[in-house]
């Protein structure tokens, strides 16, 4: 007889906390997600708002503040990564993230370390390119200097030009 009651007993506590976990997501799920960042503006913004998994959800009922809390983990190294493109390698990204009935809001800080500066640009071209003049007036022309920040896609774009150039003049 006790251990009926006992199983009796703890089948309606594991009830109840099943019933107040559930209706604790039912009250969360009507709350609507915000996103927000500071510390980036033009194009560096784009680039994070492109690489923020998070922002998908922005504006709807959000998900569980599990879920909210891996994305917002998750985020800060999303926007990290969308600035090394940029230079920033040394950025840190902090999240907070705040809950009301109506509102579950995650807030990036973002702080920008010192961007990675061009030192040197060694090119050297062997054989008959080397003395070409389209090369020496492409060599003049490459968007990549010394003291500029690192910028991949000029980076990208300096490769191609000799590719291109080296497969023109075979």
């Amino acid at each position: 007889m006790i251990l009926r009651n006992g199983i009796c007993l703890l089948v309606i506590l594991f009830w109840g906390v099943l019933n107040g976990s559930a209706y604790a997501q039912q009250e969360q799920a009507e709350a609507i997600l915000d996103v927000s960042y500071s510390g980036v503006e033009g194009e560096l913004a784009d680039n994070v708002e492109s690489y923020l998994g998070i922002l998908e959800y922005a504006g709807q009922p959000a998900p569980s503040i599990f879920r909210v809390r891996f994305l917002a983990r998750r985020g800060e190294e999303e926007i990290k990564n969308a600035l090394k493109p940029f230079g920033y390698y040394h950025t840190e990204v902090t999240s907070e993230i705040t809950s009301t009935p109506e509102e579950i809001a995650v807030n990036y800080a973002i702080t920008l370390g010192q961007r990675t500066q061009i030192r040197e640009v060694n090119i050297t071209i062997e054989g008959d390119l080397a003395n070409d003049d389209a090369y020496q007036s492409l060599r003049q022309r490459l968007p990549v200097e010394v003291g500029a920040p690192l910028v991949h896609s000029e980076y990208e774009r300096t490769k191609t030009m000799l590719r291109n150039l080296a497969a023109e003049r075979g």
